[in-house]
């Protein structure tokens, strides 16, 4: 009974071992390693279904969680161009059985290169199977599927190409609170433009009893504008000076 009782938790802790990471499947493991990913370019295979968008969503995803891992690992001393390609997206086959196997999945290989030789520094090749009820047959579940497999996928791969065992939580943090598939170049807020006021000058009143005053004319300066001079020659001619050409 005992035996029994010993076989079976250690069956269970088998089962949820590989059920926590079921998804997520790489052969690549790679010890811990600070450095910044320069920038990430996404190549598509041919022939895969709504190419552009899961180029588009990918490239997104990849570039603003490059951001999030540089800014937490905090090293400046090695960079790589990030290479990301999709060789296959499998939707789920609306003949296939429900143990067939035959589920909704994404392929890519995530590579990192030397910036200048183009030398393979880290390779990781990645699968990740989506998990759904029922049968991807219209754009929008397919599109929801495409997310969710990306999401979820690049932030896991990240962390392995890192050398990371797990996400940590300071990473993990901003994919919950920031859209990952946002423009990395998007600005949350427009810029404050402050204009100067221009300046006036004031008259200035000679005294009654002093003898006239010549004065010169308080230069006015408009924002981006040319700085004008005006200097008035013994022979009554002016001229003009540009200090800004």
């Amino acid at each position: 009974m005992i035996r029994n009782t010993v076989i079976f938790s250690a069956a269970l802790f088998v089962m949820s071992s590989c059920a926590s990471n079921n998804n997520f499947k790489t052969t690549q493991t790679f010890a811990p390693a600070k450095f910044q990913v320069a920038d990430v370019y996404v190549n598509m295979a041919g022939g895969i279904e709504n190419s552009n968008r899961v180029r588009k969503l990918m490239k997104n995803a990849g570039a603003n969680t490059a951001n999030v891992y540089n800014d937490t690992m905090q090293s400046a001393r090695s960079i790589y161009p990030l290479e990301i390609e999709v060789t296959e997206l499998n939707y789920r086959n609306p003949k296939a059985s429900a143990t067939s196997g035959d589920r909704t999945y994404i392929r890519y290989t995530a590579t990192l290169r030397e910036e200048a030789s183009g030398a393979v520094y880290r390779a990781l090749p990645v699968t990740y199977y989506h998990v759904s009820a029922g049968l991807l047959e219209s754009s929008e579940a397919k599109q929801n599927a495409e997310k969710n497999m990306i999401r979820l996928s690049i932030k896991n791969a990240f962390a392995r190409l890192y050398g990371l065992e797990s996400v940590s939580q300071n990473v993990q943090t901003p994919f919950t609170t920031n859209d990952i598939f946002a423009s990395p170049e998007a600005v949350s807020a427009k810029p404050v433009v402050t204009r100067a006021k221009p300046i006036v000058a004031k008259p200035i009143t000679p005294a009654p009893t002093a003898a006239p005053v010549t004065t010169t004319p308080e230069v006015i300066v408009a924002p981006d504008e040319a700085i004008i001079e005006s200097t008035t020659t013994e022979d009554g001619v002016t001229v003009l000076k540009c200090a800004v050409c």
